[in-house]
């Protein structure tokens, strides 16, 4: 039940919800039964005003910042956009809580606003690791364990430029208990509605589980602008990809990474071997080549594969690579030859 009233030319939300007097469980509408405890006739009302948010801005309005990540930035096509939300998906020791670190940063370094809402670490840890990397100094306005309605109430009074949500999962209710699969999804809803309306650069950081897949409803993804999915590749890169959905650029597209002490570091593919160790089965052997051509040089890495009929080979993104080391073993294996990818 939601009543609008004119107070003082505020505009002004009397927002209806019901609590369970057994368990605390808040729900928008009236039921019988607690959807959580299952007790019968122990619902009470709670009547709050909330202030209207402001329309969302205008598409002239939105600023484009720089993620401080050159492959990250080609990710959102020119960089993060204000009023858009970026959902970063990522699996458990993936370097996620080091990968917001180094954007707060990069932005706090460019004398921006930046606001982190973490339920996933302490004070001291996040201490430790700005003094690994090197940015204790460059360090964003921290708030610890806040559930959504406070985070909307902390945003309101004094937007940020920068949003940063260490996780959705770890967002706890008012209650201290974790939460549903429909209430993810309501909260993601409420912090698209702050992005839009106060026009911040808002990230928001997920779970993958075991499976691959992000722990919450599908939701999730739909409601956000951009998907990144962050996961570890076989040989310890870090891979960002957006495989599904992403307002701001193309689908598809990867950003590689390398986990250091001085935390997540930028590589090419080529350098990283992404394009033929990632797609390539039963690789036998490496081989590595440097060309000079108008004064640059270019590396590529040649992959030797073994297929299901006993054969060898070749791969590479140069052809002429592959042709002189397939000319120069292939009288030692006569089976041998060459495929360019």
């Amino acid at each position: 039940m939601i009543n609008i009233n004119q107070t003082n030319g505020n505009t002004l939300k009397e927002v209806s919800q019901f609590k369970c007097k057994k368990c605390g469980n808040i729900s928008a509408s009236p039921s019988i039964k607690c959807s959580r405890c299952f007790a019968s006739h122990s619902q009470e009302q709670i009547i709050h005003e909330r202030k209207e948010l402001p329309a969302p801005v205008s598409e002239a309005n939105r600023k484009r910042f720089s993620t401080g990540f050159k492959n990250v930035d080609l990710l959102l096509d020119e960089g993060m956009e204000t009023g858009r939300v970026i959902f970063v998906t990522a699996s458990q020791g993936i370097g996620k809580s080091t990968f917001v670190s180094q954007i707060s940063a990069h932005q706090i370094k460019n004398l921006l606003k930046v606001y982190l809402f973490t339920g996933e670490e302490t004070a001291s840890q996040i201490v430790k690791r700005a003094m690994r990397l090197g940015i204790q100094d460059l360090q964003p306005v921290i708030f610890y364990d806040k559930d959504i309605t406070q985070l909307c109430e902390i945003v309101q009074a004094n937007p940020p430029d920068i949003l940063l949500v260490d996780s959705i999962q770890a967002l706890l209710s008012s209650l201290g208990q974790r939460l549903t699969n429909n209430e993810l999804a309501s909260i993601m809803l409420r912090i698209r509605k702050i992005t839009t309306s106060f026009n911040i650069a808002t990230w928001v950081i997920g779970h993958l589980r075991k499976d691959g897949k992000y722990a919450g409803p599908a939701t999730l993804a739909f409601m956000c602008d951009v998907h990144i999915e962050a996961k570890k590749g076989n040989n310890g890169e870090v891979i960002f990809t957006t495989p599904e959905k992403n307002r701001l650029g193309a689908t598809g597209n990867r950003a590689v990474f390398r986990m250091t002490q001085q935390g997540l570091v930028e590589k090419d593919e080529i350098e990283t071997g992404y394009f033929l160790r990632y797609s390539l089965p039963a690789i036998k052997g490496l081989a590595s080549f440097v060309s000079k051509f108008s004064n640059e040089f270019s590396t590529d890495e040649l992959t030797i594969t073994k297929t299901s009929k006993e054969g060898l080979f070749v791969n590479g993104i140069n052809s002429k690579h592959a042709l002189f080391l397939t000319t120069v073993i292939k009288e030692h294996f006569p089976n041998f030859q060459p495929s360019v990818l």
